[in-house]
């Protein structure tokens, strides 16, 4: 038996249709969602070629080799990012 791993951003699901999602102001990467057919056939293909780990968009890869291979310089940034995120759902308004 082997385990493969798929790791992808933000898949375009029924999960974002929620009116916490939808109540949000607009976010970058809400634009950069995947559709879940892409989700499954980077699945399908992983298992057809045997491979253990699969980012969708493949962009992430490079991504999280910088987290692994550059931490000093990475952590910090996303860090950061996380940071970010919160603060800007924390100053939202509530509906």
């Amino acid at each position: 038996m082997q385990v493969h791993v798929i790791c992808p951003g933000r898949v375009e699901t029924d999960f974002f249709k929620h009116p916490t999602f939808v109540a949000r102001a607009p976010r970058p990467e809400a634009q950069r969602s995947i559709p879940v057919e892409e989700i499954a056939a980077a699945t399908i293909d992983a298992v057809t070629k045997g491979r253990f780990l699969t980012y969708r968009p493949r962009t992430y890869r490079v991504v999280a080799w910088a987290e692994q291979a550059v931490p000093v310089l990475s952590r910090p940034l996303l860090q950061w990012l996380m940071r970010a995120r919160v603060a800007s759902l924390k100053s939202r308004k509530p509906t």
